[in-house]
């Protein structure tokens, strides 16, 4: 069954054309609305581009128009479609904006954000920590994890774009907390549930291992982040003595994390420089 008619088809990659502009606009012009920018642009492209595809006739004999639509649906009618889009598209955007700022006013958001952003590519540097004990963990967990996955795991990209095949890590030691962020790479290739265990399984033990030896306490709490290129796939905590962590399911909007940088905001040691792997 065809979907359209004439050059119908053309809304679409119109469409799609027009929401990249709107977003990359939005965001070159750092202004919210870049899907709202995209929905109008949709929509006056496409009122222009059928009033150049659909000419009227010049004489009464000449032969009708011809007719462009998608999935049924005139083509000029689409126009209109767009712009009934607006309003909701911008009610969606408005939500979406108060809901960042609700987040940004959260403690330790900010804190987090930024430690993230350091173990977001192998750009920023490979480990690094809250201070100079929590940088040197960082940089002791990233290679042990990846020597471990390395003999353990088969398969994967050879040299992730992001990572480079390192696993980029961020320590924070707070009073009584352990926190391990850790970038692995090609995580979304770890498929099946057995390699997953087998990774979520070295991630824990070495972190409440590594954890008990930093005095910080006789059984610090350990909390564990496993990122990949676009968000955490697991987060796991408990006590350093405990063998099989807890799971957290919250990873839109991992609290977990925001509490244990909003218990150190204050900072009794101020962040230590950015470290290299050699």
């Amino acid at each position: 069954m065809i979907i359209w008619k004439g050059f119908g088809i053309l809304i679409i990659p119109l469409f799609g054309i027009a929401m990249i502009l709107g977003i990359v606009a939005g965001t070159a012009l750092k202004i919210p609305g870049g899907f709202v920018l995209g929905i109008v642009l949709a929509t006056l492209l496409n009122h222009v581009v059928w009033l150049r595809l659909s000419p009227k006739p010049v004489h009464a004999d000449s032969p009708p128009p011809r007719k462009h639509s998608l999935f049924f649906i005139p083509a000029k009618a689409w126009t209109w479609i767009f712009a009934l889009l607006i309003l909701p598209v911008c009610g969606l955007e408005y939500l979406a904006i108060q809901g960042e700022k609700d987040l940004a006013a959260t403690p330790g958001y900010a804190e987090f954000q930024e430690a993230n952003r350091k173990i977001f590519s192998s750009k920023s540097g490979n480990y690094h920590g809250n201070n100079d004990k929590a940088t040197e963990a960082a940089r002791g967990y990233s290679m042990i994890m990846q020597v471990t996955c390395e003999a353990i795991f088969t398969g994967g990209s050879e040299k992730p774009f992001l990572t480079k095949g390192e696993f980029l890590t961020y320590c924070h030691l707070g009073k009584d907390t352990v926190l391990y962020l850790c970038h692995v790479p090609d995580l979304r290739k770890y498929a099946d549930d057995k390699t997953k265990e087998a990774l979520v399984s070295t991630a824990w033990t070495l972190a409440r291992l590594s954890a008990a030896d930093l005095g910080i306490g006789e059984d610090p709490k350990v909390v564990v982040g496993l990122r990949g290129a676009v968000d955490y796939g697991f987060i796991l905590h408990g006590q350093a003595s405990t063998e099989t962590p807890l799971r957290s399911t919250t990873f839109r909007r991992p609290d977990i994390f925001f509490r244990i940088f909003a218990e150190t905001t204050s900072g009794t040691t101020p962040d230590s420089p950015t470290a290299t792997s050699p």
